[in-house]
C-alpha cells in the first residue's frame, strides 16, 4: 500500500525536500532572497501549502490565495499576480537597502580600515604563507 500524501502544509523549518531547493528549509529559501521560488511552488504545486505567516512574508495576500489542495498548476493566476508580488519585493528590498545603508552611515572609517588591514595580513596566497612561515623557523 503506497501513501497518499493529499496536503504538506510547510512551516519554517520544514525542508523542502524537492527541486533546487532539496535540502533547505523554507527560512532558509527565504534568507536567501529566493522566496521568487516559493511563489512559483505555491501556485506550481497543487498539494504544497504554507501557513499565513509565510505567505504574507513572501507577498501572497489572501484576496491571491488559492485552496489547497488544488486541481493542479495554477500558472495562470502567477501571471496575473506577479506584477503586485514583484512591487512587493522591491518595496522590503528598498527598505533593507535603506537599513543596511544606515548600518554603514554609522560605521566609524577606522573600522573599515581595521577590516582591510586584517584581510590584507591574512588573505594571503599559499606562497606567501610558505615563506612567511620558512623565516619563522630560522
Amino acid at each position: 500500500m503506497s501513501d497518499i500524501v493529499s496536503k504538506r502544509i510547510l512551516t519554517r523549518k520544514s525542508i523542502i525536500g524537492f527541486g533546487n531547493h532539496k535540502l533547505l528549509s523554507v527560512q532558509q529559501v527565504i534568507d536567501l532572497q529566493r522566496s521568487v521560488d516559493l511563489v512559483k511552488m505555491y501556485y506550481g504545486l497543487g498539494k504544497i501549502d504554507f501557513i499565513p505567516e509565510i505567505l504574507d512574508e513572501i507577498g501572497i495576500k489572501e484576496e491571491m490565495r488559492i485552496p489547497k489542495p488544488s486541481s493542479g498548476r495554477d500558472f495562470h493566476l502567477l501571471e496575473k499576480y506577479l506584477p503586485e508580488i514583484c512591487s512587493f519585493y522591491r518595496t522590503t528590498m528598498d527598505e533593507k537597502q535603506k537599513g543596511m545603508q544606515k548600518k554603514l552611515e554609522n560605521a566609524s572609517i577606522s573600522d573599515y580600515k581595521k577590516n582591510v588591514e586584517y584581510k590584507e595580513r591574512f588573505d594571503l596566497s599559499k606562497g606567501a604563507n610558505m615563506r612567511r612561515n620558512r623565516k619563522s623557523w630560522s
